[in-house]
């Protein structure tokens, strides 16, 4: 999802087209990521060439520029719930939907886990 702090607020109030998108700074994970690659796919397929205003390593970066106002982010919505409840950033949604994304563990049926290996399981189910 795309979130962004209280300047990008009116691209919230209704949905906004990929080439409007392209035109606000948007904040991106380094190039060559999964999660990078899937939203320049999107865009892809929308017919634009993105241009990314920044590029950075961690999620946790992006959320912060992004509550200062540095432009929108593409972070997943479970990443920022509190920001969203708090108002520190709003999500915008788009005329082209985006995709879901989903994410799949595999273990073997042999063995059981580790107990932080069923800790992360746990933390996983109850977020997605």
């Amino acid at each position: 999802m795309l979130r962004c702090r209280t300047c990008i607020q009116r691209a919230a109030r209704q949905p906004i087209t990929p080439a409007d998108l392209n035109k606000l700074p948007l904040l991106f994970l380094s190039r060559g990521s999964h999660t990078r690659q899937f939203i320049e796919r999107w865009f892809a397929e929308q017919g634009i060439a993105v241009e990314v205003d920044m590029e950075l390593n961690s999620s946790e970066m992006l959320v912060e520029l992004a509550r200062h106002g540095y432009g929108a982010a593409y972070v997943t919505r479970s990443f920022v719930q509190q920001e969203l409840r708090d108002e520190a950033l709003f999500e915008l949604t788009t005329t082209a939907p985006i995709p879901e994304r989903f994410i799949g563990v595999a273990t073997r049926s042999s063995a059981s886990l580790s107990l932080i290996a069923d800790h992360y399981m746990g933390l996983l189910s109850a977020t997605f």
